[in-house]
């Protein structure tokens, strides 16, 4: 044994050094030191692993002097909530780009128009989605298809209710003639009401209630704002406000029951999307509801697809009437749709919300 702090050799029991009084036992102070041996370190076994710490990253760059180790990546910038509203927007209109184009192929085929241009807003709508960062939405879900029509049985119901009284009108109170090609009729307008449905859901509920719920949806109060808006803007689409006669009060009439009545379905149809997180089922049930409509006079009587929901003369009185009976039929949608919205989650921003990662 030596004294490391004068190098005198020490006894091999010896408490202090003789020469300088360092403590023998303090380690630091007295090691082992000889000349013809070498230290090594001890064996490892199986317990144990070596520690190898390395002072440069994974990629061999050496971390900056203050930076935190390993540096972190700055955050990215998720899209504002009125971005998002303005490129939904931006889409919605794009949309009708589709439909000019659908309408153009269509007429190179010999078709009239309407589907052909519907299933081109249907494609485009899709598109848009997708595009607003919505795959979800366009994903088919069998939960959210089960939900709407859980949900919805009472719309189909009043779809049902209309095809029997579109029957009676047709058949019995003023008796028409079945076209011969009805059940070719009635496949066209099986894919017609196909197409309309995913282009309106995807427009109004898709592109349209995506964009709003980004800025609406931080509560549950702005939830049940954002559908409603949406319903508002799908009634205001239902009516052709730049033909009517505005001097007419029974056309005005009509025209304002027309956009309640489509938006109390409307804001159904809104929070079946919210809750079911996918446009399918209830482009579906929006499809069926219309079929079940549009059956007795375009399928079997043959008329033009292309309906008019404000009239003149002695259907004003008529159409009042009815627009009244089925707002007041459609109530209980609203209020299921109510119900619907009080039990998301909140916040809910959409398909289309961004968070910063």
């Amino acid at each position: 044994m030596y004294c490391r702090k004068c190098g005198v050799k020490l006894t091999e029991n010896a408490k202090y050094c003789h020469r300088c009084g360092t403590p023998a036992w303090y380690e630091e102070s007295v090691v082992p030191q000889s000349p013809s041996i070498q230290c090594t370190p001890p064996e490892m076994t199986n317990e144990q692993t070596p520690v190898v710490v390395s002072s440069t990253l994974s990629d061999g760059r050496l971390p900056q002097v203050g930076a935190a180790y390993p540096p972190q990546r700055p955050a990215k910038r998720g899209r504002k909530p009125g971005t998002t509203l303005l490129l939904s927007f931006l889409m919605f209109v794009g949309v009708f780009v589709f439909q000019i184009f659908g309408y153009v192929i269509g007429s190179m085929f010999g078709d009239t128009g309407e589907l052909s241009a519907t299933i081109g807003s249907a494609v485009g709508a899709t598109c848009g989605m997708v595009a607003l960062g919505g795959v979800s939405l366009v994903l088919p879900d069998l939960q959210a298809i089960a939900l709407a029509f859980k949900k919805g049985w009472w719309a189909i119901f009043i779809g049902a209710a209309l095809f029997v009284f579109g029957i009676m009108e047709s058949f019995v109170f003023a008796p028409g003639e079945i076209v011969p090609d009805w059940p070719v009729r009635v496949l066209w307008l099986c894919a017609l009401c196909a197409a309309i449905g995913l282009s309106e859901e995807g427009m109004f509920r898709g592109i349209l209630l995506g964009g709003v719920l980004d800025v609406c949806g931080k509560n549950r109060q702005g939830i049940i704002m954002a559908a409603g808006i949406s319903a508002l803007l799908f009634g205001l689409s239902h009516v052709e406000w730049w033909s009517m006669n505005w001097l007419d009060p029974l056309q005005a009439i009509q025209a304002v029951l027309k956009m309640i009545q489509t938006g109390t379905l409307g804001f159904f149809f809104a929070a079946l999307v919210i809750k079911g997180k996918s446009i399918w089922g209830v482009a579906i049930l929006h499809g069926l509801s219309d079929l079940l409509i549009m059956i007795p006079s375009i399928g079997l009587l043959g008329e033009s697809a292309t309906v008019s929901y404000v009239n003149s003369g002695e259907d004003a009185i008529a159409t009042i009437v009815l627009y009244l009976v089925v707002i007041a039929v459609y109530l209980p949608l609203v209020w299921s749709g109510v119900k619907m919205l009080r039990e998301v989650p909140v916040p809910d921003r959409g398909a289309f919300h961004k968070e910063p990662r």
